[in-house]
């Protein structure tokens, strides 16, 4: 598949194409309606106002809150508690399932669910907006891990910590809030997570500040992994659900303060999000000189560097 994948504007941009190549791209990814000159336009001149020295660091004031936003979210991605439902399902459910082919089953079941899931997030991430379904998905995962909790309060109540032969209520209530937690999850904080590093962030941090979300990404799972076995040890099934529950609810109120909205928003517009100086100089002679010098007018097969000697391209941009 990333044999097919075309260079990305910018790239094209900082590697000395002519205007051709990336107006040409652009257009193939938008509608004939969309003013793709103006996006490049855009580019040229994010890429002239880019600081240099310690001043485009990933630890600069400037960038802070874009920084501490993007780790944060994928951070709470995975502290939100989706590894306790995947990875433990099977001894989650053998808790308060008694049939083994039961336990099989519903874990198998609950996998399908997060695949339908993250194909309907495919759809309406960006008519929904990244926020909302965050919003969203907070609180459904919250109030999924309560049930779940619950459940298995009411189960190990009633059967002095013994197991339920067959399902029963708390068995059924656990997976129905399972398969719940899932489906938030699919649709928001699985998917949604990605894009907000590489949105919030400017082009030239962007590299390094999803790098380091990544890294914060897999150690908090393993805290998460690691730490789910002595929870349940210490607090039972019904506590350590009902810690994630809280955690969903300390997440919800993270979105809801911290995070804009990035719909509709070119990865110029929305990098501005979160930066404390908004207003940077701009040359807009630049990138009308960019723009000026080659065509512009119709649908394009992107030009060989041949086209546009790089020399020219660069200089526009020093």
């Amino acid at each position: 598949a990333a044999t097919v994948l075309p260079k990305s504007p910018r790239w094209s941009i900082l590697k000395g194409s002519g205007p051709g190549v990336p107006i040409g791209v652009l257009q193939a990814l938008r509608t004939v309606e969309d003013d793709v000159t103006a996006e490049v336009s855009a580019i040229v001149e994010d890429i002239r106002n880019a600081p240099k020295g310690e001043g485009g660091s990933v630890l600069s004031k400037k960038y802070r809150a874009a920084v501490v936003v993007s780790i944060a979210v994928m951070m709470l991605q995975v502290l939100t508690g989706i590894d306790i439902i995947l990875v433990y399902a099977p001894q989650n459910f053998s808790r308060i399932i008694s049939t083994h082919t039961s336990t099989l089953f519903w874990t198998i079941f609950i996998g399908g669910i997060l695949v339908l899931s993250n194909l309907l997030a495919c759809f309406i991430v960006d008519s929904v907006g990244r926020r909302p379904l965050l919003l969203v998905g907070s609180f459904g995962m919250a109030v999924s891990l309560f049930l779940c909790s619950l459940s298995y309060r009411l189960h190990f109540s009633e059967k002095n910590g013994g197991v339920a032969s067959g399902v029963g209520f708390p068995g059924m209530a656990c997976i129905v809030a399972s398969m719940s937690y899932v489906m938030f999850f699919s649709i928001s904080w699985g998917p949604v997570a990605f894009c907000i590093p590489s949105e919030l962030v400017p082009s030239h941090l962007r590299a390094k500040v999803v790098a380091l979300a990544a890294v914060a990404n897999w150690v908090a799972d393993y805290g998460v992994v690691a730490t789910y076995l002595s929870l349940i040890e210490n607090l039972g099934e019904s506590g350590a659900f009902f810690i994630y529950g809280l955690l969903n609810v300390l997440a919800f109120v993270f979105v809801f303060v911290a995070v804009p909205e990035t719909k509709d928003l070119s990865l110029e517009d929305a990098s501005k999000s979160l930066l404390s100086d908004r207003n940077p100089k701009s040359d807009d002679l630049t990138s009308a000189q960019y723009l000026q010098s080659g065509p512009k007018g119709g649908r394009y097969k992107p030009p060989s560097s041949s086209d546009y000697p790089e020399e020219e391209s660069q200089s526009l941009l020093q």
